[in-house]
């Protein structure tokens, strides 16, 4: 049953309410509106711009009732905050010898916009009327008949429906794509603390890579299996204090290490960094050295090819032949890695 009229009114129509749960109690509107600027400061700035360039969300009507003391005005039960930003934008001047900085935010507001200042309201009989909506609204999801807002997650889907990409929702679905997780291990960990347990210093012991997004390279799949397993099992159903600073997120990672491994996670990291560092270094020899061979191998047909433009050829030297050293001193192999070339120095002073 509908007990209110949808109505439109002038903005000069409407009084704040001198008993606003956000605010102390007051004795008239003026008292009210420097209370509610008080309060809320240039978060009444950002309201104001989203007003004056979108207009007023028509997805949360303005509830109000008629006034007991001045006839044809109306105290507005619901939407003080939005009602004072309309006011403040119809006469900036009432911010004048109030907050200065204010003041000309809400005059440029002002002057490159036009706004209107009759609004649709929703005017009840009486405040008692309004009760059950206002509860409804502002006192929290109540077992489901009051609003359910977003937590981060869903926050996030609703990013990545805008952008077509969000950075963790994309990576938990490539997790249970994969059957890493399922998608209700991966809902028992809040957002936020994968957020947090996904910092940088901590990704090599996971084997995550990141530029634009999360990756993790085909060699490193099982241990990264094993290791996100092993944080879903443990932030399972935890809140955000179990990971909440530093110091906490070294001691979380320290245990899962030592209950896979026996060692704290710094311990792993850097024998893990020592390894990728060996491989590293064998590798670039054994390039190097196949980079230089091939590149004299190109220089010898070029310069073949050159001299059998003239009309006397000269077999090129065999640079190998009567050598005493297994590398011979004209053959130049270097490498940007000082190690490398301490070890290629060596070999070349190694004799046949």
């Amino acid at each position: 049953m509908q007990d209110y009229e949808m109505k439109k009114v002038s903005i000069n129509s409407l009084l704040l309410s001198n008993n606003n749960p956000r605010l102390d109690a007051s004795f008239e509107e003026y008292e009210a509106m420097l209370k509610m600027i008080g309060n809320q400061k240039d978060k009444l700035c950002v309201l104001a711009s989203d007003i004056a360039e979108h207009g007023l969300n028509p997805l949360e009507i303005i509830g109000v009732y008629p006034s007991d003391l001045y006839d044809g005005l109306y105290v507005v039960g619901e939407g003080n905050r939005r009602v004072t930003a309309l006011k403040l934008l119809n006469n900036p001047s009432i911010l004048q010898d109030i907050n200065h900085s204010l003041f000309s935010k809400f005059k440029k507001i002002s002057n490159n916009n036009i706004v209107d200042f009759n609004i649709d309201v929703a005017v009840f009989k009486n405040e008692k009327e309004m009760q059950h909506w206002i509860e409804i609204r502002h006192k929290g999801e109540q077992k489901g008949k009051g609003l359910s807002k977003w937590d981060s997650l869903q926050k996030a889907r609703y990013n990545k429906r805008l952008s077509g990409s969000d950075i963790l929702i994309d990576f938990f679905d490539w997790m249970e794509k994969e059957n890493i997780l399922t998608r209700a291990e991966i809902n028992s960990v809040t957002k936020t603390n994968f957020e947090r347990i996904l910092r940088p210093h901590y990704l090599p012991f996971l084997k995550i890579n990141r530029n634009k997004n999360y990756w993790i390279s085909p060699s490193d799949i099982e241990i990264f299996k094993v290791r996100m397993r092993a944080v879903q099992k443990n932030l399972s159903g935890k809140n955000v204090g179990e990971v909440y600073d530093n110091a906490k997120i070294a001691s979380f990672y320290d245990k899962i290490s030592f209950e896979l491994y026996g060692e704290s996670c710094e311990a792993i990291m850097n024998k893990e960094l020592e390894d990728i560092k060996s491989n590293k270094n064998d590798n670039e020899v054994t390039t190097f050295v196949e980079e230089t061979i091939f590149s004299t191998e190109e220089n010898d047909l070029e310069n073949q090819s050159q001299k059998s433009n003239k009309t006397r050829r000269n077999k090129k030297k065999d640079l190998f032949e009567g050598c005493q050293t297994i590398i011979p001193y004209k053959y130049n192999i270097r490498s940007s890695n000082m190690r490398i070339n301490q070890i290629i120095r060596r070999i070349e002073s190694f004799r046949c």
